[in-house]
């Protein structure tokens, strides 16, 4: 009797443990298909659901739809208020995407990784696939984040993209998603694309893309630098230099150091540049005593792009690295160009007046390239004029670009704005300007840009002035 009590006790200890350990399996099965954060599937486990979807377009000739969900500037929500605003965010938006009656019983939805979610639609054409597209935008509208006391409109892009018997491989769909993605970011977020499998402008967005990979990467990985480029003030007798801007330069993988201007732009189209200027912002305020040691009336230029000062948070952004790195306001200076103040002229008014109070400058660069710069000129309380260079470098041999470059410097001294003329790329350019009465001069006579850290070896740069 005793020894069927204990080969029962073992078989009741091996009956649970079966079921322990078969719990624990599916919890292991779980976590290796399932995201942790939001509870939607993961990557791997929507990959694998692709490849079978996939072989059944090719052997029964059916149609399915990938949607590729990328969440607008959500960047800007984990730097203004830290990555646990950013991890609930994202749970909140999971759980929107799983609303009853929003997407079809058949529907594929997974977190494919940070802010991207993907949605594959078995047995689905391009129509349906707009009108499911157009209720997920609908149903975004009005979707405010709030956390502490800020509030964070949440928006996506996506980008539509047909499966079919010509669809090559997972890979190649991934690939034309991203297209379709950033093509919807570049027509002003919260929207659709819908992907032409032929499109005339592929290889374009496709170069697009690769600049804007390049440069984020190089963000990420610690290989943006930033140069300084002086400029000289005409007003003083000896030329000095106290003034610089701040450019963007990339360590390439040969280790070369190369411009990135040539980036910027793609960067600008898809909406990446209030991550990139706050990169610039953070580095520029955390450097600054390489001048201000020597130069205390040192001051930094440092350009914006029109996506970052048109953004609510920025401003807060700036104020919160000038304590942290504890920066004199006084020694910073922000360029926006003329086209971008104009093109946003109600957030550029309010940003620079916000940071006017705070103690910052502002320049306005390439003023001139517009038919209205003198009209909206009133509109914009800024410390400097940028006169455009294309009047500067020919101006000696072309009067109307000399007096054109007259005419920006008497209007902007008409109320009180001091002037720059860049591209001064001759001493001759740099003594008609002082005798024009121009502020400032910057361009290759005044001096070449050149890392920040090297100015923290001298604390003179006359040699660099013409006349000196």
């Amino acid at each position: 009797l005793k020894r069927r009590d204990e080969v029962g006790l073992l078989a009741r200890n091996f009956s649970e443990l079966m079921k322990r350990l078969s719990g624990s399996y599916r919890d292991l099965e779980h976590q290796a298909t399932h995201d942790h954060l939001t509870g939607l599937l993961n990557r791997y486990e929507f990959e694998s659901h692709l490849k079978q979807i996939l072989e059944q377009t090719r052997n029964n000739d059916e149609h399915a739809v990938f949607c590729y969900l990328d969440i607008d500037q959500f960047k800007i929500i984990n730097e203004t208020v830290g990555h646990i605003a950013g991890d609930t965010m994202l749970r909140e938006f999971a759980v929107r995407l799983q609303q009853q009656d929003l997407l079809p019983q058949s529907a594929i939805l997974a977190r494919l990784g940070g802010d991207e979610f993907g949605i594959l639609l078995p047995r689905c054409d391009m129509d349906s696939a707009y009108k499911i597209t157009e209720a997920i935008l609908q149903m975004l509208e009005g979707f405010e984040f709030h956390w502490d006391d800020k509030s964070f409109s949440v928006s996506c892009s996506i980008g539509v993209v047909p499966i079919n018997s010509d669809t090559r491989s997972s890979t190649q769909l991934f690939a034309d998603a991203d297209v379709a993605c950033y093509t919807a970011k570049d027509r002003g977020r919260n929207g659709a694309y819908f992907y032409d499998q032929a499109p005339d402008n592929q290889s374009t967005h496709s170069q697009d893309i690769s600049h804007a990979t390049v440069l984020v990467q190089a963000m990420q990985q610690d290989r943006l630098l930033l140069y300084a480029q002086p400029i000289a003030d005409l007003t003083r007798a000896d030329n000095a230099v106290y003034h610089f801007e701040l450019l963007l330069r990339l360590l390439d993988q040969n280790d070369e150091i190369v411009s990135a201007g040539h980036l910027i732009a793609s960067a600008e189209r898809f909406g990446l540049m209030p991550e990139v200027d706050r990169w610039v912002i953070d580095n520029a305020f955390s450097q600054i005593k390489h001048f201000t040691s020597h130069m205390p009336e040192a001051v930094l230029s440092i350009n914006l792009s029109g996506n970052s000062f048109s953004e609510n948070g920025l401003a807060d952004y700036v104020i919160g690295k000038l304590r942290e790195h504890d920066v004199d306001p006084g020694n910073i200076c922000f360029e926006i160009t003329e086209t971008s103040a104009i093109n946003n002229l109600q957030q550029a008014t309010r940003f620079i007046s916000k940071m006017r109070d705070y103690g910052c400058s502002f320049s306005l660069d390439d003023f001139g390239s517009g038919l209205s710069s003198f009209m909206y000129l009133k509109s914009l309380e800024v410390d400097y004029l940028k006169i455009d260079g294309h009047f500067v470098q020919d101006m000696l041999d072309h009067p109307i670009d000399a007096a054109m470059v007259a005419a920006i410097n008497q209007v902007g001294h008409s109320m009180n704005i001091k002037t720059i003329a860049e591209f001064a790329c001759s001493e001759h350019i740099v003594k008609r300007l002082k005798q024009m009465g121009v502020d400032f001069a910057q361009g290759y006579a005044v001096g070449k840009p050149c890392a920040i850290s090297d100015y923290k070896k001298s604390s003179s740069l006359d040699s660099t002035i013409p006349g000196n």
